[in-house]
């Protein structure tokens, strides 16, 4: 009977995990570029991880085949509650790895950029993750230091505490991962050739109105695209630079990037959008430089083209492909962060549904087997 409830439970999880992957072919034919994908690759993980804790389960009672309780609803009710509350155990060295890493990145951002709460997001976010695996582990020691967890009730409660500080940390771990995983794989995506226009996102320009270093990779990037298309197809692309003058800048973005561009001897044509002081500012007024039906591509740095590509969306851009400018490795970990926290924003209402489902459905079973004296 064991073995049962156990295939129920994955059979559960199994379809949830299907539903999900659905979603996300779905939403990819439409547009790749969206929030909402980044959400549902979190909650593949958050069920994959549970799947995987289930078969091992599965797997560890066949063995054990003499010891098992016959009892199918502590059985199935166990087996719901335990798989999620298990990945906090099974993800906290990586947590703490990865806390690390964010630590290091940050101590040699603060040496190159300076410190700065935006430069220090890492750090916190480090501490949160390793912070929280270690309060869900220790849960059921600070709880009976208040109350009796070993009473009927006590137990019944501690559970549920436990396994709503679990969601909260492995859900959000989830998040993290997916975040890494789908900019990962928008920073390698091949561009196609040949492209009609390219539109270069402006960023800070020095006080002396030549672009800081990211902007001028930014610049070098779209050259090297822009003379490499030229040499394979015999036409390159137009050239938009996009970016206002900000509040601190001397010269318009825009400016800035035409003549750096001139000072590397680029020959090839050239247009200016000089009012936009947003990302989805750059994209909205750059179309209307743009003819209809056109091949378009932007570059911006590598962190950044996935968040991008969601603004070009947004003002009517389709089949825009993003080129990555190469950023340092402690400035890019950082910045996923900030992507990390962008899609928490953009998908609050979905995110805040999930964990509500999850710890509500977790609840709900330990109520009932409260009620019906099951666990």
């Amino acid at each position: 009977m064991i073995i049962v409830t156990r295939l129920l439970v994955l059979t559960i999880l199994f379809c949830l995990f299907s539903l999900c992957r659905r979603a996300i072919q779905e939403m990819a034919k439409r547009s790749f570029y969206s929030y909402r994908i980044i959400s549902l690759v979190g909650l593949t993980y958050f069920l994959g991880g549970c799947i995987i804790l289930v078969i091992l389960r599965i797997l560890g009672n066949v063995k054990n085949i003499d010891q098992l309780n016959p009892d199918f609803l502590m059985d199935l009710f166990s087996g719901i509650t335990s798989a999620i509350t298990s990945l906090i155990y099974v993800a906290f060295i990586p947590a703490v790895l990865f806390s690390f890493f964010l630590l290091i990145a940050n101590i040699f951002l603060f040496i190159k950029e300076g410190r700065s709460l935006r430069n220090a997001l890492g750090i916190m976010l480090g501490f949160l993750l390793v912070f929280g695996s270690l309060g869900t582990i220790n849960i059921y020691l600070a709880l009976d230091q208040i109350m009796n967890v070993h009473s009927y009730f006590g137990y019944h409660f501690s559970i549920v505490i436990e396994n709503i500080f679990a969601v909260f940390v492995v859900y959000f771990e989830c998040m993290m991962l997916a975040t890494i995983h789908v900019s990962r794989r928008t920073m390698k995506y091949e561009v196609s050739m040949p492209k009609d226009y390219l539109i270069v996102l402006g960023c800070y320009v020095r006080e002396d109105g030549m672009p800081g270093g990211v902007l001028r990779k930014r610049v070098e990037t779209a050259i090297r695209f822009a003379n490499k298309q030229k040499k394979m197809t015999g036409k390159a692309p137009i050239l938009i630079f996009s970016g206002g003058q900000g509040a601190d800048e001397s010269i318009p973005e825009a400016v800035s990037m035409k003549n750096y561009s001139i000072a590397q001897r680029y020959e090839g044509k050239i247009l200016l959008e000089d009012k936009s002081t947003t990302t989805l500012e750059n994209f909205k007024f750059s179309k209307k430089l743009i003819e209809k039906s056109r091949k378009i591509g932007f570059v911006t740095t590598d962190f950044h083209i996935f968040r991008s590509a969601v603004y070009a969306s947004k003002v009517g851009f389709r089949d825009i492909e993003g080129i990555g400018a190469k950023s340092p490795w402690y400035y890019y970990y950082n910045a996923l962060i900030r992507e990390f926290i962008a899609n928490l924003n953009n998908e609050r209402k979905m995110h805040a549904f999930n964990i509500l489902a999850i710890c509500g459905m977790m609840t709900i079973i330990i109520i009932v087997s409260y009620v019906f004296d099951i666990m």
